[in-house]
């Protein structure tokens, strides 16, 4: 059987032989590409499949997939979370399958990057965003395979874009299921992902972020002038500078959990303010 890797394409083949055909791939790939490539191929492993891959055409591009080291995440990250200690690219932070009891050693590492980045920016509400999103996950998604996390840099646009995934019922699944349970009527998807960002809104009685999670992303993107994507169910929710705010049908057919991808401005981050007093010696 094979398969292009398609944002259009994507469905479940229980126990077949696949062929991942990315020889197709002509334009740079995004953070939530590689993620979804990443996902496709764990799950499917977890459904008994057999895998083989047909890498890109373009140099750049096949290049580009060696240096994350892609092939080795999915190779020792499909039965459980293992670490990827350093890859080829000096532009990306390492893609993680993020456990719950792992998201502070994980936070400690990207703030390190960051740092590595631009000394003199303050990360601190991005890297607050970050662990937002995977206790999202593990609050609602009722996902067994954990949150998928990957970290790209552009140095020419001085632009950090992250995306946290994972295969779980999706966001309008978590809300009506809810709503079911309230005795309340369902909502369509747009309206799911639409009230999944008011604030305080929580379908858990004890969420560790108390339903402020995606309304405290949204509201740190709007500060930094970036850029918020969440694709869930057959619902896109789209935001970028100056609040212009769009909901349409999801572009990712026959996907089954919650991709959101933020995109963020270092030049808009606050100043680092360093903690340090030196003492008066007199």
């Amino acid at each position: 059987m094979r398969i292009f890797i398609n944002i259009s394409k994507i469905k479940s083949y229980k126990g077949k032989k696949i062929q991942i055909d990315l020889s197709h791939l002509e334009t740079e790939i995004t953070p939530s590409g590689v993620i979804l490539i990443v996902m496709f191929v764990i799950f499917h492993k977890n459904l008994g499949c057999s895998l083989s891959l047909i890498e890109p055409n373009d140099l750049s591009i096949r290049n580009y997939l060696r240096d994350i080291k892609i092939r080795e995440f999915c190779q020792r990250n499909y039965q459980q979370s293992q670490e990827l200690e350093a890859i080829d690219s000096v532009y990306a932070f390492p893609i993680w399958r993020v456990e719950k009891q792992y998201l502070n050693e994980y936070i400690i590492k990207v703030s390190t990057y960051f740092k590595s980045i631009d000394p003199s920016k303050d990360f601190t509400i991005f890297e607050q965003a970050i662990a937002e999103l995977v206790n999202n996950v593990y609050d609602h998604s009722q996902s067994d395979l954990g949150a998928y996390i990957f970290i790209q840099y552009y140095p020419d646009n001085k632009l950090i874009e992250t995306t946290v995934a994972d295969l779980g019922v999706g966001i309008p699944f978590s809300i009506n299921n809810y709503y079911r349970k309230s005795g309340k009527p369902p909502l369509n998807d747009h309206e799911c992902l639409l009230l999944s960002l008011k604030p305080n809104f929580t379908t858990q009685s004890i969420p560790q972020n108390k339903g402020k999670g995606l309304d405290n992303v949204r509201s740190f993107i709007l500060a930094n002038q970036g850029t918020l994507l969440i694709y869930s169910g057959t619902g896109f929710y789209k935001i970028k500078k100056e609040s212009q705010e769009e909901v349409c049908d999801n572009p990712i057919n026959y996907f089954k959990g919650t991709i959101v991808n933020l995109s963020i401005n270092i030049a808009n981050l606050p100043e680092f303010e360093s903690d340090f007093i030196i003492n008066d010696l007199w």
